[in-house]
C-alpha cells in the first residue's frame, strides 16, 4: 500500500465543503428521520447542514462529534486528526499549536479529543438500535412470555455498519447501560424498545429514541 502523504491528505481534503460532506456520507443517512422517505440531501450554503429533498428537513452532520461548535476549520480538524494517524509516538499540543497554527489552549483541547476519538476507535456509532434476546432453558422473559432459552444476549447494531453481541447475566440497567457505553460512542443516536431502563440514556449523553414492540413496530 502506497504512503498517504501531506499531498495526498491536501489533495483530497481541500476545503471544509468537502470535509463536511465526507463526515455527512460516513453517516450513512438514506431515509430522511422525518418523513421517511429515501431522499437527496442538498447542501446549505450558509450553514454546516444538508436539507432533505423533500420535507426540507435539515441534518447537522457536526452535531454529537467533536467538532461540534468549534471555530477551528474543519480542514485543520482533518490535518490534525491526520497527524495523529501517521504519528508512532503521538503528537502534543506544542506540535498541533505550531502546525495548524492555533493558541495552545486551542490545541490542547483538540489533542485530547483526538486521542479520546483514536481511543474509541472500534465503537459503534451514528444511529444504533439495541435490544435483548433470551436463549437456552426454561424461563419467561420480562415481557411474561415464556421463553425456551435463558441465556441472554444484548445486541447492538449500527445502521448500514458493525454488530456486536454480548452475553449478560440479567437486563438491569447497570448491566445494558455499561455495555452501551463501553460499545457506543458518546453523541450517538441509541433506538431501542420501551423497556424503562434505556429512560437513563440521556443521561449519557445519547440520543434515545423508542419503538413500541406492542403495536408491532420493530425498526
Amino acid at each position: 500500500m502506497s504512503k498517504f502523504t501531506k499531498k495526498d491528505f491536501e489533495s483530497k481534503y481541500p476545503t471544509d465543503e468537502v470535509c463536511l460532506e465526507r463526515i455527512f456520507k460516513a453517516q450513512k443517512h438514506e431515509n430522511c428521520p422525518k418523513c421517511d422517505k429515501t431522499a437527496k440531501f442538498h447542501p446549505l450554503k450558509k450553514r454546516k447542514a444538508y436539507v432533505c429533498q423533500w420535507c426540507g428537513h435539515m441534518i447537522y452532520p457536526l452535531a454529537g462529534t467533536i467538532f461540534h461548535k468549534s471555530r477551528v476549520p474543519l480542514t485543520d480538524w482533518f490535518y490534525a486528526i491526520y497527524l495523529f494517524s501517521v504519528s508512532k509516538n503521538g503528537v502534543s499540543a506544542k506540535e498541533l499549536d505550531r502546525q495548524i497554527d492555533v493558541t495552545y489552549k486551542t490545541a490542547h483541547r483538540m489533542a485530547k479529543q483526538i486521542r479520546t476519538l483514536f481511543a474509541n476507535k472500534g465503537k459503534l456509532g451514528g444511529v444504533v438500535e439495541a435490544d435483548e434476546s433470551y436463549f437456552g432453558g426454561k424461563a419467561k422473559n420480562r415481557h411474561g412470555h415464556a421463553t425456551k432459552e435463558k441465556t441472554i444476549v444484548f445486541g447492538m447494531v449500527e445502521k448500514g455498519g458493525a454488530v456486536k453481541a454480548h452475553v449478560v447475566q440479567d437486563v438491569k440497567a447497570i448491566t445494558l447501560l455499561e455495555k452501551i457505553t463501553e460499545n457506543v460512542e458518546n453523541g450517538s443516536e441509541i433506538h431501542t424498545d420501551e423497556f424503562k431502563i434505556y429512560k437513563w440514556l440521556r443521561r449519557h449523553d445519547y440520543t434515545h429514541k423508542t419503538v413500541n414492540h406492542k403495536r408491532k413496530e420493530y425498526v
